[in-house]
């Protein structure tokens, strides 16, 4: 019997979003290379690694979450290399990397072979803290951007259209910033909030988000015939709470949370708005303007994002922007600012070519290209396999229980069906990118070997 069953298993919680278009990007172009990989729930995991014996584990996120982190330690304890993306990326405050870069990983120990960063500030950023991980944190750009460069999105009529929308012709986005992470009941949390980004910000975020929803709620009534898509944080969990909430009911709104890719929303907008949001870098990938509502003002502790997009305080100014917009085909301050987002694309994630994902593979091939550690489960692992087991299929039946409710609904949005209309939909754009790069490496390389030939004779 071959012990191992696979090369590379992908592990993670569901299978749309953001992070699912991450592992799909990675694992089809490992795919590409020959290599076999399953992507898998992250629930199922030490049945999956006792039954595919993988010779790579590769997680988009491995220490945004508890469970995660747990994945990966123990899984790099059982002498299986683990190789981790990472989901939010974009660091800015140099030497307080507790939220930013190790999560929940409680320990502060970097338990994976590679970890790959959006881009080289932050990789410095993580150095300059802990020198000793230079080996081991390593920069594949921003994977989750390239998709960008890569599928189709949804047109503007559409998307009006699937809304029952049809009649208008304006659409303006809006991201949600997740303001509402600061009601945690976590002391913990709170306290760390506090920490990273200062005594004041629990309050200011709450006075921001109250000032937003007053801003919002004034140019959906103050603009009848703009459809106004309201877009909240995928991370949010207290949706009453957020600077959304209370504004769906009105007829020029269309108002999501997971139901459509984030891209599909940008793209389908004519203008793209945002408190505070990496989205902006994504809607100048698509090449739509973008602005911000800061409803105090702008000096707040956030990345660099924000030098891109001309920022407004007041319903009334954004009213003025939005119009000058509909009327010239400029927003208002966008236009000069682009060498601020030339600057910000590279410092945020490194390559806008579309192939971040390609680098990220290219690292789990140099893992696996190694000589592999001998596979020796632990007896913890042995004598938890029942209790995981259990836990995992009983799940369904037992979710009124207290110990199974903590991820109860998680463990269900991993579906098998799903991930494969995910590649249905989404093969034949990559298998043509990757057609179109492999004919501009031969244009690349005739063109060399002319010059090569022009010059020696």
């Amino acid at each position: 019997m071959n012990p191992r069953r696979c090369d590379v298993l992908n592990l993670e919680w569901g299978t749309s979003g953001r992070d699912r278009e991450m592992a799909g990007l990675v694992s089809y172009a490992l795919r590409r290379k020959g290599y076999r990989v399953e992507e898998k729930s992250i629930f199922n995991w030490r049945y999956l690694l006792w039954r595919l014996r993988p010779r790579v584990v590769f997680l988009t996120n491995g220490h945004g979450d508890a469970y995660n982190f747990k994945v990966v330690k123990l899984a790099s304890l059982m002498g299986i290399p683990v190789v981790t993306l990472i989901s939010e990326g974009n660091f800015f405050l140099d030497g307080n990397l507790d939220i930013s870069f190790w999560g929940q990983n409680k320990e502060q120990r970097l338990y994976e072979k590679l970890h790959c960063q959006w881009s080289e500030r932050t990789r410095r950023i993580c150095l300059r803290v802990h020198p000793e991980l230079s080996s081991r944190i390593v920069v594949s750009g921003g994977v989750g951007f390239d998709r960008y460069a890569i599928f189709n999105y949804s047109d503007k009529r559409t998307f009006l259209k699937k809304y029952g929308k049809e009649r208008y012709s304006k659409l303006i986005g809006y991201a949600g910033g997740a303001l509402d992470t600061v009601e945690t009941d976590d002391v913990t949390y709170q306290q760390l909030l506090v920490k990273t980004f200062g005594p004041n910000y629990i309050a200011n975020t709450k006075r921001d988000r109250d000032g937003l929803k007053s801003i919002l709620k004034k140019l959906i009534e103050s603009m009848p015939d703009t459809v106004f898509l309201l877009k909240e944080h995928p991370s949010s969990l207290f949706l009453e709470k957020t600077e959304l909430s209370g504004l769906k009911e009105y007829p020029n709104v269309i108002y999501l949370q997971n139901e459509e890719p984030i891209g599909d929303c940008i793209h389908a907008s004519d203008v793209w708005m945002a408190y505070n949001s990496t989205t902006c870098l994504e809607g100048w990938l698509l090449g739509k303007p973008t602005l911000l509502i800061n409803p105090h003002g702008a000096d707040f502790a956030r990345d660099e994002t924000h030098r891109g997009s001309p920022i407004f305080e007041t319903a009334e100014d954004v009213n003025t922007a939005l119009s000058a917009f509909y009327s010239t085909g400029q927003l208002p301050g966008f236009q000069e600012r682009n060498i601020h987002r030339k600057r910000v694309m590279v410092d945020t994630i490194q390559w806008t070519d579309g192939k971040n994902h390609m680098r990220a593979a290219n690292y789990i091939e140099q893992v696996l290209r190694q000589k592999p550690e001998k596979w020796h489960p632990s007896l913890s692992y042995w004598m938890l396999l029942p209790i995981h087991a259990f836990r995992f299929f009983g799940a369904p039946y037992f979710k009124r229980f207290p110990g199974f409710q903590t991820y109860a609904h998680a463990r269900t949005i991993f579906k098998e069906e799903e991930l494969a209309d995910w590649n249905k939909r989404h093969h034949p754009e990559l298998e043509h990118f990757y057609a179109a790069q492999e004919l501009m490496s031969i244009a690349v390389q005739e063109h060399i070997d002319r010059t090569q030939l022009d010059h020696t004779y």
